[in-house]
């Protein structure tokens, strides 16, 4: 059986086996699917996922609308994607390819052509541009994202590291500037940079990426 393949660093996208891409047509609809990709490896409880997503309805409403949402899934992904009897429920997991699972598991790899494949994974921000406005499922998504950020910075950081190191120049480069566009902030990157500029025999880079930190750290944090 073809897996489905199912992104959620960056914005959700969701594949089927042979590449067709399948749409959920809700909002609600992407954050269950999403929150039992990542959350699922255990049976939830219905009542659970339904005051996680639907806090403003009383529980017999909730629970409609789970029901409703689930078949709204179904719809997109076909029968058996989900496992569950009247209480639970949990993703089926031989159905599905998932990017979060798999980047986490790679982060503890010392290759550096994996890490680099790796860093390739993290498309953006977990989830991006989706907000509910339920408090708990925003506070969860929230704390997740910032997980996934920050070992995405840790591994870019590893990367840079590990590739100049190895003498691999133009690789180092490319993954300090991808530490950059996480976190701009980030001075000992700026200084990585302008290093590996200035041995490339790039000189004017090196002082415009200076300048880049100069004024980044002034605007931002007010500081030389």
């Amino acid at each position: 059986m073809n897996r489905m393949r199912l992104s959620l660093l960056g914005s959700l996208a969701l594949h089927a086996g042979d590449g067709q891409p399948l749409r959920l047509p809700t909002r609600k609809a992407e954050a269950l699917l999403a929150y039992l990709a990542l959350e699922g490896q255990r049976p939830l409880r219905r009542d659970h996922l339904a005051a996680l997503l639907w806090s403003g309805a009383d529980a017999a409403a909730a629970l409609a609308s789970l029901r409703q949402c689930l078949s709204l899934i179904g719809k997109a992904c076909g029968p058996g994607w989900v496992l569950g009897d009247g209480r639970n429920l949990q993703l089926a997991a031989a159905r599905f390819t998932v990017d979060v699972p798999a980047f986490e598991a790679a982060l503890a790899d010392t290759d550096l052509d994996t890490l680099a494949a790796v860093g390739a994974v993290y498309r953006g921000q977990l989830l991006v541009g989706l907000a509910l406005g339920e408090p708990a499922f925003d506070d969860w998504l929230q704390a997740r994202r910032q997980r996934l950020h920050e070992q995405a910075l840790h591994l870019f950081e590893r990367l840079g590291d590990g590739l100049q190191a190895a003498g691999r120049i133009e690789p180092a480069l490319q993954a300090t500037l991808r530490l950059l566009e996480l976190d701009p902030l980030h001075e000992p990157a700026h200084r990585r940079l302008m290093r590996l500029q200035a041995s490339l025999g790039r000189r004017s880079a090196a002082l415009r990426q200076y300048q880049v930190c100069v004024d980044v750290l002034r605007r931002e944090l007010g500081a030389e």
